[in-house]
């Protein structure tokens, strides 16, 4: 017997505790839209007392937190996935 279990959201919320960098990098694991990774990874941000603002490119977003700097948007207009650097 197979089970079939999702465990994006279990994947999440224990990322969540490693911080920034682990949790981006699981939204983009959990192959989240380009708008729904960011709205997470903005909500998170700034309730964890971090910033959120607009890049100088088009299409970027910084967020920053604990001193870490990640920089977020989407690669193609035409593959809506969310991606990152730190």
């Amino acid at each position: 017997m197979k089970l079939d279990v999702d465990f994006t959201g279990l994947n999440l919320a224990t990322a969540k505790m490693r911080g920034l960098d682990e949790y981006l990098a699981a939204l983009r694991t959990a192959k989240k839209t380009y708008v729904e990774g960011l709205d997470l990874a903005e909500t998170y941000v700034l309730d964890n007392g971090g910033s959120v603002e607009k890049g100088e490119e088009e299409g970027v977003t910084v967020l920053s937190l604990l001193g870490i700097r990640a920089y977020c948007f989407q690669l193609y207009p035409d593959i809506d996935l969310f991606y990152f650097e730190t």
